[in-house]
């Protein structure tokens, strides 16, 4: 939780007052396992989901007032056909899921 979770969050509080007044962008890398829950990776699942869901937050908040702070979740897959992981996984459906980043839903493929 403290690297995938807390680091980005006191990060982002840190240079909050900053990125309001230039107007910046927030480009957060989270994972496709902050999307959807994947067997025997519950404590990185639960950690890429709270930050994801942390900034989805943050990002709809800022839609709403003039001169925001613009925010990016970008989500690449947590596997490849070449690793362990996929060879564990390759049962699992995920037709559903893509690569994808959650701002606006902008499909990357």
């Amino acid at each position: 939780m403290a690297h995938n979770y807390y680091s980005p969050i006191f990060l982002t509080k840190a240079a909050w007052r900053y990125l309001n007044q230039s107007l910046g962008q927030i480009i957060v890398m989270s994972s496709l396992a902050g999307e959807m829950g994947l067997p025997n990776h519950s404590a990185y699942c639960g950690s890429k989901f709270a930050m994801t869901g942390f900034f989805e937050s943050l990002r709809i908040e800022q839609t709403n007032r003039s001169g925001s702070v613009a925010i990016t979740i970008v989500c690449p897959p947590l596997f490849t056909p070449t690793n362990k992981l996929f060879s564990e996984l390759n049962d699992l459906d995920y037709s559903s899921k893509g690569n994808f980043a959650i701002n606006q839903r902008l499909t990357l493929e």
